[in-house]
């Protein structure tokens, strides 16, 4: 092929060991694994994140007994406090700190 193309070969036969059919077969396979690996990462991701939220629901469901049990025994300001810390310590989790607003766990 290449000296179809003037590849400067001077009288040798090039020998590349491998035909075009088997290069794309190569680049096919390599290929199929590549997506094989990135469905199992979404794969994974997707599971991680359903777990997050199974484990969100129920530290919002025990935090909501909590504030159940501080409003019987009147000690809504000890639950306050430690809310407000929990709620600071996980800032950075927008759907966590969604899931307390939403039950009306609010530090205030």
């Amino acid at each position: 092929m290449l000296r179809e193309f003037g590849g400067g070969i001077t009288g040798r036969e090039v020998e590349t060991g491998r035909t075009i059919a088997e290069l794309l077969d190569a680049a096919a396979a390599r290929r199929h694994v590549r997506e094989q690996q990135e469905a199992a990462r979404r794969a994974e991701e997707q599971a991680r994140r359903e777990q997050e939220r199974r484990q969100y629901d129920q530290a919002v469901d025990l935090l909501r007994d909590l504030h159940a049990l501080a409003l019987r025994d009147e000690h809504t300001g000890a639950f306050t406090q430690r809310l407000t810390h929990l709620r600071k310590r996980h800032q950075g989790k927008p759907s966590l700190i969604k899931r307390l607003n939403d039950a009306g766990l609010t530090a205030e």
